[in-house]
């Protein structure tokens, strides 16, 4: 089934929520109702408590993928130590612009980074969009973290330190928008760089145990960590 949260909107999109359950019997809604806890880990763990399901797919409003997505990726999540998979991220062909072009460069750049860190045995991490978890491991790191930053990110470390593995599906892809304006673009990378190091500093002792982790995700965490940070204080500079 699919589940479509309705994270206390107020606009008419109930109304299309309801007209959609109609036409496709397999939608689920969930609506949340004013004064719930915000944010989107929040909005995950209230469907996380009425899915049925083994593995957890995860995909923002904007999101696309092809009809095989699904039959591509589940084999991702065979191995028992592998508790997420993460789909490789594209921007929608149909925008256009320099903003764009770079985003999407940078979107490549970091698919070939996940890549990289899979192949070494380093620390593969979601992305928040077109990530699929399994709900033997959802339940044991305890769901999504109400209070952190960037849901992905935190989700990502909790797994690491509990011993799951994540794994990258390069053949697979989920299609989003692009951020159109350097003002959105600069407000959405200041999160991601608070989120980023927030994560490590909420999990620098686990992190940084020989016990839990090894010296390759060990380094390899650490590494990328400013990987968000320092795009986002160029902005920052070139903007003051």
């Amino acid at each position: 089934k699919v589940w479509v949260v309705d994270d206390m909107s107020t606009d008419s999109m109930p109304d299309i929520l309801k007209r959609l359950q109609g036409e496709y019997p397999d939608l689920q809604v969930l609506i949340r109702e004013p004064g719930s806890c915000p944010g989107k880990s929040a909005a995950l763990n209230e469907a996380l408590a009425l899915c049925k399901g083994d593995v957890m797919a995860v995909f923002d409003a904007d999101a696309s993928v092809a009809p095989d997505f699904l039959t591509k990726i589940l084999p991702c999540l065979a191995p028992e130590n592998v508790g997420a998979v993460q789909a490789q991220k594209r921007m929608y062909e149909y925008q256009k612009g320099f903003l764009v072009d770079c985003q999407d460069t940078e979107y490549a750049l970091d698919s070939y980074f996940q890549v990289s860190r899979d192949l070494i045995g380093g620390a593969v991490e979601l992305r928040g969009n077109g990530q699929l978890v399994k709900r033997q491991a959802l339940v044991d790191v305890g769901g999504w973290n109400n209070k952190a930053i960037t849901d992905d990110l935190d989700l990502s470390m909790r797994l690491l330190v509990n011993n799951w593995d994540i794994t990258f599906s390069p053949d697979t892809v989920v299609w989003e928008e692009a951020v159109p304006t350097l003002k959105g673009l600069l407000r959405q990378r200041r999160r991601w760089a608070e989120g980023s190091i927030r994560r490590y500093l909420d999990y620098i002792f686990p992190l940084n145990s020989p016990t839990r982790l090894s010296l390759v995700e060990r380094l390899d965490t650490l590494v990328f960590t400013v990987y968000f940070v320092v795009p986002a204080l160029m902005l920052l500079e070139a903007g003051s």
